[in-house]
């Protein structure tokens, strides 16, 4: 299995306000946080996949404690879904998950993700025009992750994608 090293997640949401009010223009100040990092010093499992939609309402389950993927409905395209590492070598069983990354590049419609585990939320829509971006850090690590399973909507149509990056640990 590959090797992988200074895992970390990474961060943040700013933005900076300037008060307009009676007797108060030009005060600003911050909101929310500067970028920040969790790093993962153990983290010995990392994996990405990409699926793209073939039709509306295609579906692809991961099972996120071996990287194997399965068209649940219809026929997705799934890229680097084979349970094997960025070096094509099995990967080891992931015991402990410490961070998720969806990122869907352009969807005509959301997607939606079930998850086995209730530890991992559900999400109804995620995803649309212009894509979209999805976090999940568990600094002291989600156990028995279980499944995910990710369905194109309704009005989706062939090409519409998403990656999902994770990150892990074996023992």
């Amino acid at each position: 299995m590959g090797t992988i090293s200074s895992a970390s997640a990474f961060f943040g949401l700013k933005a900076t306000g300037t008060v307009t009010g009676t007797n108060a223009t030009g005060i600003s100040g911050s909101i929310g946080v500067n970028q920040s990092a969790q790093a993962f010093s153990d983290a010995d499992i990392c994996w990405s996949t990409k699926v793209t939609a073939n039709s509306a309402q295609d579906k692809a389950t991961a099972t996120l404690s071996s990287g194997a993927w399965a068209q649940t409905t219809g026929t997705p395209t799934i890229t680097d879904g084979d349970g094997n590492d960025f070096e094509g070598t099995a990967l080891v069983t992931m015991v402990t998950l410490y961070a998720i990354l969806i990122e869907t590049t352009y969807t005509t419609d959301a997607i939606g993700i079930a998850a086995s585990s209730t530890s991992l939320p559900d999400v109804t829509s995620v995803g649309g025009p212009g894509g979209c971006k999805l976090l999940q850090i568990f600094p002291s690590g989600l156990a028995s992750p279980g499944t995910l399973a990710f369905e194109f909507g309704p009005s989706g149509t062939s090409g519409d994608n998403f990656t999902l990056t994770v990150l892990g640990k074996s023992s």
